[in-house]
């Protein structure tokens, strides 16, 4: 009969705790944990796991705190566990807006990287195959607009327009075409002087043929590196104009307008706009590294490090 003794306590070195590192860094497990939990998952079934209306409140149960720091007794009538993260002012359910709020943020985020990012690609992209004069027209487009304020833009957009998800919309599509142009153009004036854009010229294909079939294809890495990093970017410029007021109008659900909302009770009522602002950070933050990540495997320089 074999007796089986147990076995020692094994100590990992740091070369085995590297190891392993590297193995946990190859693959973004916690940013797109977030993504998945904060925007993914409630972009899609906020309307079955809503527990409220996210517009629709009652003033009787205003300012309810959350379930583990509500007194004894809101605890004993069973509000504390009716809010999970408690309500605002207007009683609505703090976390049945977040929920839908994602939905807005992800919406405008596809809608206004899309616009920007196929008129600043086909721009950039006729800028940097044609060069000359259409460059120079082009580039100084971009100029002005990058150096245009974005909060004056905005302003101006809602006095004319009214605030409006579409206006919001339009108002971050303009600002992002520019960026999508500069690097559109950067990547076509580096792939056009080749030998295979050369042949394809000489070969008597039109130039919409060559920068669609030729350049394009080539220029589409950095373009979704680009995009995905735009994502988050999208979602605090989104926050940043409904928290001035110049983004989408009450009561929509938005992360933005809830800590505007909740700007005059941070002391005494924190939680209004503590949880919209904790999932604006941790959106943003996964987004940033989820970009990074893909910048580095979509890199050929990069992935070979």
């Amino acid at each position: 009969m074999a007796i089986a003794f147990p076995q020692k306590r094994r100590w990992y070195s740091v070369e085995d705790v590297l190891r392993r590192w590297a193995m946990v860094r190859r693959w973004p497990l916690v940013p797109v944990f977030f993504i998945v939990a904060l925007v993914l998952v409630p972009a899609a079934f906020a309307d079955v796991l809503a527990p409220h209306d996210p517009e629709i409140g009652k003033l009787s149960e205003r300012l309810t705190p959350p379930f583990w720091a509500a007194d004894g007794a809101a605890a004993e009538e069973g509000e504390s566990v009716n809010y999970l993260l408690g309500t605002d002012r207007s009683g609505r359910d703090i976390f049945s807006r977040m929920m839908h709020g994602a939905r807005i943020s992800l919406m405008i985020s596809l809608l206004a990287i899309s616009a920007g990012g196929i008129v600043g690609t086909t721009l950039g992209l006729m800028a940097g195959y044609y060069g000359g004069v259409v460059d120079h027209f082009i580039m100084r487009i971009v100029d002005a607009f990058l150096a245009f304020p974005f909060i004056l833009l905005a302003l101006v957009l809602v006095s004319i327009f009214g605030s409006s998800f579409g206006t919001v919309v339009v108002t971050i599509g303009i600002l992002l075409w520019a960026r999508f142009a500069r690097l559109a153009r950067g990547e076509a004036l580096t792939i056009r002087p080749r030998d295979f854009v050369t042949r394809a010229r000489a070969s008597g294909c039109s130039n919409v043929r060559i920068m669609i079939r030729h350049i394009l294809p080539n220029i589409v890495n950095p373009i979704l590196v680009v995009a995905t990093l735009e994502i988050g970017h999208v979602i605090l410029l989104e926050s940043t104009l409904s928290f001035l007021g110049a983004g989408l109008p009450i009561p929509t659900p938005a992360w933005g307008l809830m800590v505007a909302e909740g700007r005059d009770l941070i002391v005494a009522n924190w939680w209004v706009s503590f949880f919209p602002g904790i999932a604006i950070l941790l959106t943003v933050l996964s987004m940033n590294l989820a970009g990074d990540w893909l910048r580095d495997r979509l890199d050929p320089k990069l992935r070979q490090l």
